[in-house]
Protein backbone atom coordinates (compact mmCIF):
# COMPACT_ATOMS: atom_id res chain seq x y z
CA UNK A 1 0.00 0.00 0.00
CA UNK A 2 1.32 3.43 -0.94
CA UNK A 3 1.24 6.33 1.47
CA UNK A 4 -1.19 9.08 0.45
CA UNK A 5 0.46 11.75 -1.60
CA UNK A 6 0.27 15.28 -0.39
CA UNK A 7 -0.01 17.91 -3.00
CA UNK A 8 1.78 21.15 -2.60
CA UNK A 9 -0.44 24.16 -3.10
CA UNK A 10 -0.03 25.53 -6.56
CA UNK A 11 1.33 29.06 -6.63
CA UNK A 12 -1.12 31.46 -8.16
CA UNK A 13 -0.09 32.86 -11.47
CA UNK A 14 0.57 36.56 -11.75
CA UNK A 15 -2.46 36.85 -14.06
CA UNK A 16 -4.70 35.58 -11.26
CA UNK A 17 -3.24 38.16 -8.88
CA UNK A 18 -3.81 40.99 -11.34
CA UNK A 19 -7.41 40.14 -12.13
CA UNK A 20 -8.27 39.72 -8.47
CA UNK A 21 -7.24 43.32 -7.84
CA UNK A 22 -9.25 44.78 -10.71
CA UNK A 23 -12.60 46.32 -9.79
CA UNK A 24 -15.88 46.35 -11.64
CA UNK A 25 -17.82 49.60 -12.07
CA UNK A 26 -20.13 48.40 -9.31
CA UNK A 27 -17.20 47.74 -6.95
CA UNK A 28 -15.81 51.22 -7.66
CA UNK A 29 -19.20 52.81 -7.01
CA UNK A 30 -19.47 50.94 -3.73
CA UNK A 31 -15.97 52.06 -2.68
CA UNK A 32 -16.84 55.71 -3.38
CA UNK A 33 -20.38 55.43 -1.98
CA UNK A 34 -21.83 56.72 -5.25
CA UNK A 35 -24.02 55.31 -7.96
CA UNK A 36 -22.66 53.49 -11.00
CA UNK A 37 -23.75 56.40 -13.22
CA UNK A 38 -21.21 58.65 -11.46
CA UNK A 39 -18.48 56.12 -12.23
CA UNK A 40 -19.65 55.87 -15.85
CA UNK A 41 -19.47 59.67 -16.22
CA UNK A 42 -15.97 59.74 -14.72
CA UNK A 43 -14.89 57.03 -17.14
CA UNK A 44 -16.47 58.86 -20.10
CA UNK A 45 -14.63 62.09 -19.23
CA UNK A 46 -11.35 60.24 -18.66
CA UNK A 47 -11.23 61.05 -14.95
CA UNK A 48 -11.00 57.34 -14.13
CA UNK A 49 -8.70 55.16 -16.23
CA UNK A 50 -10.05 51.76 -17.21
CA UNK A 51 -8.77 48.41 -18.40
CA UNK A 52 -10.75 46.72 -21.14
CA UNK A 53 -10.82 42.93 -21.18
CA UNK A 54 -12.90 42.01 -24.17
CA UNK A 55 -16.12 43.95 -23.68
CA UNK A 56 -15.68 44.12 -19.91
CA UNK A 57 -14.55 47.27 -18.16
CA UNK A 58 -12.30 46.95 -15.11
CA UNK A 59 -10.74 49.60 -12.92
CA UNK A 60 -7.43 49.44 -11.08
CA UNK A 61 -7.57 50.47 -7.41
CA UNK A 62 -4.80 53.02 -8.10
CA UNK A 63 -7.14 54.72 -10.61
CA UNK A 64 -9.70 55.17 -7.83
CA UNK A 65 -6.99 56.58 -5.54
CA UNK A 66 -5.92 59.06 -8.24
CA UNK A 67 -9.54 60.06 -8.80
CA UNK A 68 -9.91 60.80 -5.08
CA UNK A 69 -6.60 62.69 -4.87
CA UNK A 70 -7.53 64.87 -7.86
CA UNK A 71 -10.70 65.94 -6.04
CA UNK A 72 -9.28 66.42 -2.57
CA UNK A 73 -9.29 70.03 -1.37
CA UNK A 74 -8.11 71.63 1.84
CA UNK A 75 -11.12 73.85 2.29
CA UNK A 76 -14.53 74.35 0.82
CA UNK A 77 -14.04 76.97 -1.95
CA UNK A 78 -17.58 78.29 -1.48
CA UNK A 79 -17.08 78.87 2.22
CA UNK A 80 -13.64 80.42 1.65
CA UNK A 81 -15.03 82.89 -0.91
CA UNK A 82 -17.97 83.59 1.39
CA UNK A 83 -15.63 84.41 4.29
CA UNK A 84 -13.48 86.60 2.04
CA UNK A 85 -16.57 88.49 0.90
CA UNK A 86 -17.67 88.99 4.54
CA UNK A 87 -14.22 90.32 5.45
CA UNK A 88 -14.29 92.74 2.52
CA UNK A 89 -17.71 94.03 3.57
CA UNK A 90 -16.60 94.34 7.21
CA UNK A 91 -13.47 96.28 6.28
CA UNK A 92 -15.45 98.76 4.15
CA UNK A 93 -17.95 99.44 6.92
Amino acid sequence: MQPPTTRKPRPQSSAANVTSTLLTRFDAAKMLATCVRTIDEAIATGDIEIVRIGRSVRIRPIAIERFIEARTTRCNPRRASHKAANKAVASVA
